[in-house]
């Protein structure tokens, strides 16, 4: 609702303004179509669908490890509880059979995975990192400016992320 120029519950700061702008500073005349908001993958395809293929392989990275790295965990859990790794390295394994050592062993392998994976995203973001940014010189575009358009893009979170992290280091 607009207060009229003659209101004396005007305060003096709005008596400043012209009268087609309220405080917040939106223009009262026009259109919202004229300010209307075109979405990334509207507006430049290609490099949407570039930034697509980079979250994915970022999302991706290190998934295949949990696996090696779960089945690396039981097997030797296993192997010092049935006694299986005392003759072939010849060490007595009486003293390592217990659930404090399981348990150490199962940190270790978490702390392993979470490094690798760390690892492996970062990697796959740099493979990709020169044709996204081929692309943005392509657009006439830059790092900051693709941050800002996919904040929020649960499609590109993990890319984003990788940007964020990035940002400080990347030439433009």
């Amino acid at each position: 609702m607009r207060i009229p120029l003659n209101d004396p519950d005007r305060s003096d700061h709005d008596s400043l303004l012209p009268a087609n702008q309220s405080l917040r500073g939106y223009d009262d005349v026009g259109s919202d179509a004229e300010h209307e908001f075109v979405p990334l993958r509207d507006e430049f395809p290609e490099l949407y669908g570039q930034m697509l293929v980079a979250n994915e392989q970022i999302s991706n990275a290190g998934t295949l490890s949990i696996w090696i790295l779960l089945f690396a965990n039981v097997l030797i859990c296993v192997g010092i509880h049935k006694a299986w790794v005392a003759a072939p390295l010849g060490i007595p394994v009486a003293n390592l059979q217990s659930w404090g050592v399981y348990l150490l062993i199962t940190i270790f392998f978490i702390i392993v995975f979470s490094m690798y994976t760390t690892y492996a995203e970062k990697a796959a973001y740099r493979r990709m990192r020169d044709s996204i940014e081929a692309e943005l010189r392509k657009q006439r575009q830059t790092f900051p400016w693709l941050l800002a358009q996919i904040h929020g893009d649960e499609s590109l979170k993990s890319l984003a992320e990788q940007l964020r992290g990035d940002l400080g280091t990347l030439h433009q």
